[in-house]
């Protein structure tokens, strides 16, 4: 049912792919893949109270992308302290191994993002680096982008927009220029969040040029 759910999604019909994901957690209560995937669904609709509720009941089963998910919803309404904990039970369960690595990366990377929020730069900095050194860690391996989900190795641009944030704050310019650029050229800005980052590295950018 997830299966099926997960290509009606894909081909668009998302009310059916709503109906399936219900469906499988119909005949299993304890389907967390299907939580997840109709809280993402839930989210990606704008729906962000029937999505945490759906996400939370997938972490509840230990279903790991869940967590990065459903920590990405409580930041965009600028809710770190509900993330923290979130974040270190993940963190705390999943396992080092080269299949886990674009999940982890993603879960530090979201720790920074609640501990910028939060005003706590220099834990928001250590963050952000170590999410950013596990993405180089993929790119450099020998990893099959599919083994892990991706359909390239390339790396992500919110830790670096983060950080960007981040040094801008702790007036540190070498490393906040660096990080604009780098926010600029990874970010995907099809997101209102990434997208208003770039907006803001790139003003940043040409602030210190002039």
């Amino acid at each position: 049912m997830v299966d099926s759910g997960q290509a009606l999604e894909a081909q668009g019909d998302l009310q059916e792919a709503e109906t399936a994901y219900k469906r499988a957690i119909g005949l299993d209560q304890k389907n967390s893949a299907a939580n997840y995937h109709l809280g993402r669904l839930y989210a990606d609709l704008g729906r962000t109270e029937r999505a945490q509720n759906q996400l939370l009941l997938a972490t509840e089963g230990d279903f790991l992308p869940a967590y990065t998910r459903l920590a990405t919803l409580y930041l965009e309404n600028e809710n770190p302290d509900a993330v923290i904990p979130l974040l270190m039970e993940a963190l705390g369960k999943i396992e080092d191994t080269p299949e886990t690595a674009t999940l982890r990366a993603e879960l530090w990377s979201n720790l920074g993002w609640a501990r910028v929020q939060q005003g706590r730069y220099a834990e928001a900095e250590e963050n952000l680096t170590r999410s950013i050194a596990i993405e180089n860690q993929i790119i450099q391996s020998d990893t099959n982008p599919s083994e892990i989900g991706l359909t390239a190795l390339e790396p992500s641009g919110e830790p670096y927009c983060l950080l960007f944030q981040t040094a801008q704050a702790s007036g540190d310019r070498a490393t906040a220029e660096i990080a604009a650029r780098s926010c600029i050229a990874f970010a995907d800005t099809t997101t209102s969040q990434a997208d208003q980052w770039v907006y803001e590295a790139r003003t940043y950018l040409q602030e210190i040029q002039n």
